[in-house]
């Protein structure tokens, strides 16, 4: 089947609704019907695609974050950024974001932040008398942190795509992370000001290291994590195991929350997830192996070449390109989709796959909370109620945030590969 033939049945799919696990696999089975290959190739693909180590890092982070999150830690989290911050001119909407940032360390799930810690920090802002449009606004856009900050879900699967090291993927989110929250931060003091929301009064540096003392065990987590990454004393894979059993023994022994009858819940939570993330991964990874046999990455290289030569001219197309499809299709198969296909085009241009990898997850974390298929827009339309129309216009000004800072990431390289190479050595 040529290609020009598979696009219309995918998107006609889509069109009818039909989920996009769902319409790739459909895709897939009558392309290898008509090029007359054994449909048994899915499952070969699909098997293949699963087959990775790398990969059992994505349960041992989502049970960490979801044995994180019952445990108590979101409110403890909360306090500690108030002491820190809730005396900036946007109180609590500062609040939100660095809680967000801190979060983000524990979790690595936009969606899981949206529903947990989103819950929070809304009731706070509207009880303290901010607009619910804006408080839904900021945890909407707050939520894209999730995926930057390691731990990180997406940069896993980025990583299982092109093959880069996901050690050096995960430290250089760091600080791109970070800058997406100052630019939150400085937005808010700008809305706050003129909307005149209230703030806190400072209560000094003891209160600070007060409400600290009551989170470093939880704090503790990340160091521990990336301590023992960077300094070689397990893998990434061994390390996400290490924060699932971290987690649960400070949830039942030391903060006490986490109770035995939790357990249950929490697992088929994280096995649920598990088997739909893995479902979709194996589903992508098929497709991609299709586009791969139809030449598409070759063929996407040669024609953005033909078009213009100049790198920073092509990362700008690359971003727009990203963040209009993130529109449509959620940041999982868009990664496994497009990833490996921008490889031919990323090595021409001798551009850092761990760069762009960090660059290709801010695109997709932003998809993550546009209409019409954003995942954390749906999580945070249950959450509230609110419609998706006037959702979307709340979040639009925390947009133009994040996609300024997506640009300082795209065309200051070094914001993502410091880090790594810091503490890695120069290299892939």
């Amino acid at each position: 089947m040529p290609l020009w033939l598979m696009v219309p049945i995918f998107l006609v799919l889509i069109l009818f609704n039909i989920p996009i696990l769902f319409s790739m696999g459909i895709t897939s089975l009558i392309y290898l019907l008509w090029a007359g290959l054994n449909p048994m190739l899915i499952t070969l693909r699909i098997f293949t695609t699963l087959d990775s180590f790398i990969l059992l890092a994505l349960p041992f982070f989502l049970l960490a974050g979801n044995l994180m999150n019952t445990a108590g830690i979101t409110d403890r989290i909360l306090m500690f950024a108030r002491s820190l911050v809730g005396h900036i001119t946007g109180g609590l909407g500062q609040v939100s974001v660095v809680a967000e940032m801190i979060v983000s360390g524990i979790s690595g799930s936009g969606v899981a932040d949206a529903a947990g810690l989103g819950v929070i920090s809304m009731e706070m802002m509207t009880k303290a008398g901010y607009d619910e449009d804006f408080s839904a606004g900021l945890v909407l856009a707050g939520s894209t942190l999730g995926p930057i900050i390691p731990p990180s879900i997406i940069m896993v699967i980025y990583a299982l795509s092109t093959g880069v090291s996901m050690g050096r993927l995960l430290i250089a989110g760091f600080i791109p992370g970070g800058i997406m929250g100052v630019c939150l931060m400085v937005l808010v003091y700008f809305i706050a000001r003129k909307k005149n929301y209230p703030r806190d009064q400072w209560l000094g540096f003891k209160q600070v290291i007060y409400k600290f003392s009551r989170t470093i065990i939880a704090l503790l987590t990340a160091v521990i994590l990336f301590g023992g990454i960077v300094t070689g004393i397990f893998t990434v894979t061994e390390a996400s195991a290490v924060a699932c059993l971290y987690a649960l023994i400070i949830g039942i022994f030391v903060y006490k929350e986490l109770r035995w009858r939790n357990l249950i819940e929490v697992f088929l939570e994280t096995a649920y997830t598990t088997g739909l993330i893995g479902m979709v991964i194996g589903i992508c990874g098929l497709f991609s192996w299709i586009l791969a046999k139809e030449g598409v990455p070759q063929a996407l290289a040669d024609f953005i070449l033909s078009l213009t030569t100049n790198k920073y001219l092509i990362l700008l197309m690359v971003n727009v390109g990203l963040l209009i499809a993130g529109c449509f299709v959620d940041a999982g198969p868009l990664i496994i989709i497009s990833a490996p296909a921008l490889i031919p085009l990323l090595e021409r241009l001798n551009i850092d796959l761990v760069y762009f990898g960090v660059v290709m997850s801010v695109n997709v974390s932003i998809g993550m909370i546009t209409p019409p298929v954003g995942t954390c827009l749906y999580a945070v339309m249950g959450i509230t109620g609110i419609p998706m129309e006037r959702l979307a216009k709340a979040v639009y000004p925390f947009l133009i945030a994040l996609i300024v800072s997506l640009l300082i990431i795209t065309y200051i390289p070094q914001i993502s590969l410091f880090l790594p190479n810091l503490l890695f050595g120069e290299g892939q």
